[in-house]
């Protein structure tokens, strides 16, 4: 085995360095819990509620629908518009043809 390699194997096994590693690492996650606790969180309800439709709806035309900018924002609302009347009606249905017992 190469002479370094050796010197490396012994630095990794020196249990002086680990600790001192460990307690580095300790260190400078406390400075970063500290200064986060700082930071206002801007995700809130609303913002959650969003991407999770985005991520249902699908994240293809995300960016396609960002590029194009805010030309497209009508067409967006009329496609949410036009489907959310619909919804309800479709959980509705959704226990009942599910409930009458065809696939036994």
């Amino acid at each position: 085995m190469p002479r370094d390699v050796k010197d490396r194997h012994r630095r990794i096994a020196d249990p002086t360095i680990m600790d001192s590693t460990q307690t580095n690492l300790a260190t400078i996650e406390r400075e970063v819990e500290a200064r986060s606790t700082a930071l206002k969180k801007e995700l809130g309800l609303r913002d959650l509620v969003l991407i999770q439709v985005v991520f249902v709806v699908g994240t293809v035309w995300v960016g396609f629908a960002a590029k194009l900018g805010s030309s497209q924002m009508a067409f967006w609302l009329i496609a949410i518009a036009c489907d959310l009347p619909e919804s309800p009606g479709a959980a509705r249905r959704r226990p009942v043809s599910m409930g009458q017992g065809r696939f036994r």
